[in-house]
């Protein structure tokens, strides 16, 4: 995975397992005693934050030789493919003349996990509005309830960033402030790591939207007690597969903006030229 970051120059990894409970029982865990997947889990996070310090330090090299085997790439094709390919390549001479300018980024580990990453055992469905619960709710729990307290104190320092899944739950509403307190005083989680994740239109598990004017009222709750901040899921819902998220998707995201004011996490924002939206190359 470190490799990956360094060949493409990204600014991180998301690490979405938000399901880890049906692997740890193939291994042999309990909800009492872990099998094991847990503890990999955790080893995989600090390996991560070992092997990104490495990458971070050598990032202006790859960019350099990066650029310099893009050079002699170009300089061996004939005439008429230089041509062909020109608008390709001096996009990415620019680009990577611009990275090795710019100092390294912060190399990012996000854990994606759901809205039951800690939860009460006694009340395990605190965050739900709707009393009574739907009838598939009212005798049992999620499997993967309680997810968090088996790995995360002890990567706690090496995880940047916390995106909630709160959505694809059939038939439940979400208390948000449950949600971010669950994750606050169970997990002891810094809530600035914390972005809360909505999915509008078509959901798996035949979720409901929660709709925008709950949206932007978390929003603003996040805005006003300083977490983290929100996701939106997906960025680009497929128009055929998703027609109601494909319009509401952007409209959602262009309604937070104003609200969250989002700015650069790690810094100062790097300095990058503007390509064509279209092409993806340099106008």
């Amino acid at each position: 995975m470190a490799k990956a970051v360094q060949i493409t120059l990204a600014d991180g990894i998301d690490l979405d397992f938000e399901h880890l409970t049906p692997f740890d029982k193939m291994a042999g865990g309990t909800q009492a005693v872990p099998g094991g997947e847990f503890e990999a889990f955790a080893a995989l996070i600090s390996s991560l934050r070992t092997e990104f310090d490495a990458v971070s330090a050598s990032w202006n090299a790859t960019a350099t030789a990066r650029l310099a085997a893009m050079r002699a790439e170009y300089a061996a094709l004939e005439n008429w493919k230089k041509q062909a390919v020109k608008p390709y390549y001096d996009t990415n001479f620019q680009y990577l003349k611009e990275v090795s300018a710019n100092p390294p980024p912060h190399l990012e580990i996000s854990w994606t996990t759901r809205f039951n990453a800690w939860v009460p055992k006694d009340d395990p469905y605190n965050y739900a509005t709707n009393k009574p619960l739907p009838a598939w709710a009212q005798n049992s729990t999620f499997e993967s309830d309680n997810e968090g307290p088996k790995f995360y104190k002890n990567v706690s320092d090496k995880i940047d960033t916390i995106n909630v899944m709160a959505y694809d739950a059939t038939g439940l509403k979400f208390d948000y402030k449950q949600i971010f307190d669950n994750f606050q005083r169970l997990g002891h989680v810094d809530l600035r790591k914390v972005n809360m994740g909505f999915e509008p239109g078509e959901q798996a598990a035949s979720g409901v939207w929660e709709g925008l004017d709950k949206d932007e009222n978390v929003t603003t709750f996040i805005k006003e007690h300083n977490i983290g901040g929100a996701m939106i899921w997906a960025m680009n819902p497929n128009a055929k597969q998703a027609p109601t998220g494909h319009t509401l998707c952007p409209k959602t995201a262009k309604a937070l903006n104003p609200i969250l004011q989002p700015t650069y996490a790690w810094g100062p924002a790097p300095t990058y030229s503007k390509v064509n939206p279209s092409t993806g190359f340099l106008p």
